[in-house]
């Protein structure tokens, strides 16, 4: 490994130094020596740029490296290009290793104040890991960095590429980039390696940053608002799984939406999870439901479902390979469909890892559920690409051609209502053309195994990068339960589906009815939920501050606050409008309304409010702009209110608003109105802190809404 220094540019300063590379083949590593350098000024697509080309080589070996670094007014690229000069064409052919062929190891970052992380802890899901100072001891498998040098943020991420998986790994002298090519018999390699990029609005920055990724590798990355979000996902659901785990049946389904029609819980679509396909060994045997349990078949059950309990939607779960150990060679599937099904040097058959091919396996078995009444599909363990194809395919290329061939199914059978799950690796993550909804986090598991305190760290922070191009599930919850409050108010902010998965006789309504309508329409913010600023580089986990997350809806926004330090102290904090970046400073300044008070104020921008939160505890608040002569919040028992007022006309002396349905009406006023009228008749108004409040009782004009005037003198 050469330790020859390196400079990094920005426009103003190096900022890192001691860049290193190092290479192994198939028969071990290799010295490189530094054998020459060039620097010049040029410009490409990206801008104007300095940049820098480093040579070395392994003349014994005969491999020669070049590492190039393009310095940009704001952002640095590196590439890399590697090749090993075979002796002779009928001797051993010597290849880059398949794991870690190539490095570049960076040291410290200068002047580094926190830095936030974001690790695999397993194949499938990424959480935060914070640090101060430095980066030494973080994790391995890293896909990106933020961090602060006191003035500006800066963000490395590594370029995703088709045929090398390129990832960041900690190490004691900082980071570690490997890149690797997952087969043996590679001897070249010419791929854009990583991007570091400075600014000073974080969330802008990691944009930006996943732009020029994007324009550099060539991928079709979309962004979330150019993918379509599933109308079904607009509407409250309820998932099988912790209700059953394996054993859901036709009988169990059926009970539990009996006993839910019964409590008045409108639930518009149902997952029917993990359990329901006819399986051996870990492996699919057809296309239809276990008999034992789905007695006169899915597509009966699903009948009944949709009939009898108010349900538009119904979905099935399967994995990205039709079950977890693929297709069982010996059911009729592998018999009948064997032409699209890939065969692993250890056996496995799963679906065809190529579009063209992929697509046949995946339009029969999605006909098969369509004809059957399926809508949906949660499509589970696609981080598991690499496990069944190292040495067989890149798993860059690999997931690109299954999650082509499974959309382009998805989207026949389904009009792309698809959850996609387990898949937060970079190559899955960068492969889907159309989908609009991925998982966020590790799953909610109702014992302690996984403490709500994980679940709310994992999936506010990872929406900083996930959100950018999916909207993110952060999973299904039991309102029966411990955590159901928290765990409701989380998916209040999330921007995302609300399920649940209480098992029968269990569904306690009252904390799902403040995040639906009546109709089951879910209230959901602008975008997913996201930590605000100030929390982006601070660990909430084991800083004794809460954790803050916020999501915009319209003009107005909301503010949760939740307790997630590890131990059961309490947490002190305080927040503000200003603490969400969409909100402008405006001269009038924001009424706050506080939904564990039960009062409202009237604040400046920047007027930070104090809070203090107890073991488990939560807060959560609207701001919306504040108006002289009235300023609704909406129906107060609806955590997100403002999303449920409309205003119809408003003037000096009338406001008219209308509601999607009855309840408490709320909203600040600086003069009190003369008369109040719900539905054209006269009503009483109550006088709250900070607020008035309109009982408008059961009063409903055409179309199930609720017309509210105010009039003043």
């Amino acid at each position: 490994m050469s330790k020859k220094q390196m400079r990094f540019l920005d426009s103003q300063q190096p900022f890192v130094r001691g860049v290193s590379v190092a290479a192994r083949l198939d028969t071990g590593p290799v010295k490189l020596e530094p054998i020459g350098e060039r620097s010049a000024d040029t410009q490409d697509e990206l801008g104007a740029h300095r940049q820098e080309e480093h040579d070395y080589a392994d003349e014994q070996q005969h491999v020669s490296l070049t590492l190039r670094l393009s310095g940009y007014e704001d952002a640095v690229v590196g590439s890399m290009e590697a090749s090993i000069a075979q002796e002779n064409v009928f001797f051993k052919q010597r290849s880059f290793a398949a794991q870690r062929a190539l490095t570049v190891e960076l040291p410290e970052f200068p002047r580094l104040e926190r830095a936030l992380a974001y690790y695999h802890f397993n194949e499938w899901w990424t959480r935060p890991a914070f640090r101060k100072g430095e980066l030494r001891d973080l994790p391995e498998r890293i896909q990106s960095v933020l961090w602060s040098d006191g003035s500006d943020y800066l963000f490395l991420l590594p370029i995703p590429h088709p045929d090398w998986k390129i990832e960041l790994h900690g190490a004691e002298s900082g980071l570690t980039i490997s890149l690797s090519p997952e087969l043996e018999g590679i001897d070249r390699c010419r791929v854009p390696v990583f991007i570091v990029k400075r600014g000073k609005e974080p969330f802008a920055l990691v944009k930006e940053t996943f732009e020029w990724a994007r324009r550099i590798s060539g991928l079709p990355l979309r962004w979330r608002e150019e993918r379509r979000y599933p109308e079904a996902l607009d509407y409250l659901g309820w998932c099988s799984w912790d209700a059953f785990y394996h054993d859901v049946s036709e009988q169990g389904i059926i009970g539990k939406l009996e006993e839910l029609k019964g409590k008045g819980v409108p639930v518009r679509w149902i997952m029917i999870d993990d359990g329901w396909q006819h399986v051996r060994d870990k492996m699919m045997l057809s296309f239809e439901a276990d008999k034992e349990k789905f007695h006169q078949g899915l597509e009966e059950a699903i009948r009944r479902i949709k009939q009898d309990y108010g349900v538009r939607w119904v979905g099935v779960w399967h994995t990205l390979f039709g079950y977890w150990g693929g297709i069982h060679p010996e059911g009729g599937v592998a018999a009948e469909y064997g032409e699209y099904l890939y065969e692993t040097r250890n056996g496995k058959k799963i679906p065809y890892p190529e579009a063209a091919r992929g697509f046949g396996f995946w339009n029969a078995f999605h006909s098969y559920l369509r004809q059957a009444g399926v809508d949906m599909v949660k499509v589970d363990s696609q981080g598991a690409v690499a496990n069944f194809l190292t040495h067989h395919l890149p798993s860059g290329r690999a997931a690109a051609g299954m999650h082509a061939a499974l959309e382009a199914s998805t989207g026949i059978h389904f009009d792309q209502r698809l959850i996609n799950c387990m898949g937060m690796t970079s190559e899955n993550m960068w492969s889907r053309p159309a989908s609009a909804v991925s998982r966020n986090s590790d799953d909610f598991v109702p014992g302690k195994e996984i403490s709500f305190r994980e679940h709310a760290l994992q999936n506010a922070y990872n929406s900083l990068y996930h959100g950018l191009v999916y909207w993110g599930d952060w999973d299904m919850f039991w309102t029966a339960h411990e955590e159901a409050k928290q765990n409701a108010v989380l998916r209040a902010v999330s921007g995302g589906p609300v399920y649940f998965s209480d098992r029968a006789g269990a569904t306690d309504p009252q904390d799902l009815l403040p995040l639906i309508l009546r109709d089951g329409r879910v209230l959901r913010g602008d975008h997913p939920g996201l930590p605000t600023p100030d929390m982006l580089l601070t660990d909430p986990h084991r800083e004794r501050v809460p954790l803050k997350v916020w999501n915009t809806l319209g003009e107005s926004a909301v503010l949760a606050l939740f307790h997630i330090h590890e131990e059961d102290e309490p947490v002190k904090g305080s927040f503000a409008a200003a603490d969400i970046p969409s909100l402008k400073d405006l001269p009038e300044g924001y009424l706050f309304y506080d939904y564990d008070l039960r009062e409202a104020k009237r604040v400046a921008r920047d007027e930070r409010i104090e809070c203090e939160l107890g073991p488990a505890g939560t807060k959560l608040g609207v701001f919306v702009p504040w108006s002289d002569r009235c300023t609704p919040i909406g129906l107060l028992g609806k955590y997100l209110a403002p999303l449920t007022v409309e205003t119809v006309s408003a003037d000096e002396g009338k406001a008219v608003y209308r509601l999607p349905e009855e309840g408490e009406f709320g909203f600040a006023a600086k003069v009190k109105p003369a008369a109040v009228y719900v539905g054209g008749k006269p009503v009483q108004l109550e006088e709250r802190t900070g607020y008035y409040v309109v009982q408008t009782g059961s009063v409903e004009n055409e179309g199930g809404t609720v017309l509210v005037e105010l009039e003043w003198a």
